[in-house]
């Protein structure tokens, strides 16, 4: 946990604010003045390439380097979710999920 003072001119509130995507909570008792207390962020490994990444929003289980290389037309699954479709894989990807870039 590290805690470093905040000088924002454009902040003009007084309160407590919680940012749980960043996990930072700012306390700024006066406009323009007050706190920052950002907690470490707890590395996890992605689901795909195993690599451990920083998680910013609940949820995540797969790293961005993954996330933008999969395929758009299974979503990486590599299962086709189109209604009516017999195929047991993608044709984009051939079943991997991945896109070979």
């Amino acid at each position: 946990m590290k805690i470093r003072p905040l000088f924002a001119w454009y902040d003009l509130w007084v309160g407590v604010f919680i940012d749980t995507a960043r996990r930072r909570i700012y306390v700024l008792p006066i406009p323009c003045i007050g706190i920052v207390i950002d907690f470490e962020f707890n590395p996890i490994t992605c689901d795909r390439c195993g690599k451990p990444f920083k998680l910013y929003s609940a949820g995540e289980t797969i790293c961005r380097k993954c996330r933008e290389s999969r395929c758009p037309g299974c979503n990486g699954t590599g299962e086709v979710e189109a209604p009516g479709d017999t195929r047991d894989c993608c044709a984009r990807c051939d079943g991997t999920g991945a896109l070979d870039n």
